[in-house]
């Protein structure tokens, strides 16, 4: 019995190791398009984070303000919350106490500020009754640790991730991606970016105005709690700078019917913290959406570098 169970072994090990070498293999290769979330989190990040929700994801590319990390993820999974923000300390833990350094006779080394860039919205910082994300997110946010291997995150894979893997193999084949540097990069050409405006805005229209028509929805006190609570830890390490993207002038319309005081709102939210809050939502016709909300991929460095001009 024991010399079979040793046959086994080293007939199985061999097999395991090349399947094992592989998946690796296929997930080195393929982990900015097994979905829009999985290679943010494969990896901590030390560097500048940009936090938001999609429009943030697929608008800023973080290669325009130097050493940043695009951190965004979607409405569903990264509204300010608790969860999001317990993601943010896991994926940024700092190490350093800067108050407890400065104050130290010992400490010569000047330490270099990250750069965050915060970007905010009405619905980001709303909720609506039986909204589940309010207070504790039930999606892979809530429980996903940095993985075990620098660049791999099997437990995400396996347990937390939202995607089909039927889902999986249709991204791996699509134009779509996460690049290096963390934006999500929707490869729409110029036509195919009218053509799926042209379809999709009407929809996205008609779900915004059931929201603000029949007073859904409010501003959250819990969702800018957490904004103010990510905004205090990580001025700990970065100067930050809150940001409002331009949308669609149907749909800003909406935005500030639904919220008219949110632009105030936040203004008094940089000036109590003491940063920097760029406004860039009159900007509507300045660049091209996908659907009204996101910014076309064509107009992203665009974008960036006006947000990138205005930082003092």
């Amino acid at each position: 019995m024991r010399n079979f169970l040793k046959r086994i072994i080293v007939f199985f090990a061999p097999l395991i190791l090349v399947f094992g070498i592989f998946i690796a293999i296929v997930l080195l290769c393929f982990d900015s398009k097994i979905d829009s979330s999985y290679s943010k989190i494969s990896r901590k990040h030390p560097e500048g984070l940009i936090i938001g929700t999609s429009r943030a994801a697929q608008a800023l590319e973080p290669s325009v303000f130097g050493d940043v990390y695009n951190f965004a993820f979607t409405q569903a999974y990264s509204p300010f919350d608790s969860s999001y923000f317990e993601l943010i300390k896991r994926f940024h833990p700092i190490s350093v106490n800067r108050n407890v350094l400065n104050k130290s006779d010992n400490f010569s080394v000047k330490q270099d500020l990250k750069l965050h860039l915060i970007c905010v919205d009405a619905w980001s910082l709303s909720s609506f009754p039986g909204d589940k994300y309010e207070r504790m997110n039930t999606s892979f946010v809530n429980e996903t640790e940095p993985g075990w291997i620098d660049g791999y995150n099997f437990e995400y894979l396996f347990k937390h991730m939202p995607t089909k893997w039927s889902e999986v193999i249709e991204n791996c084949i699509s134009s779509n991606f996460v690049n290096p540097s963390g934006r999500f990069v929707v490869s729409f050409t110029f036509d195919q970016m009218q053509d799926n405006f042209n379809r999709s805005f009407p929809e996205k229209m008609i779900y915004n105005k059931k929201k603000e028509i029949y007073r859904f929805g409010s501003m959250s006190n819990i969702r800018l709690y957490f904004l103010k609570k990510t905004i205090s830890y990580l001025k700990q390490d970065g100067k930050i700078v809150l940001v409002q993207l331009p949308v669609h002038r149907e749909l800003a319309a909406l935005e500030d019917k639904f919220a008219p005081n949110f632009d105030s709102l936040i203004k008094k939210v940089a000036q109590k913290e003491g940063i920097q809050f760029i406004n860039l939502k009159s900007f509507h016709d300045s660049v091209h959406y996908t659907d009204g909300g996101h910014i076309w991929n064509g107009d992203a460095l665009k974008i960036s570098q006006m947000v990138k001009r205005r930082i003092n």
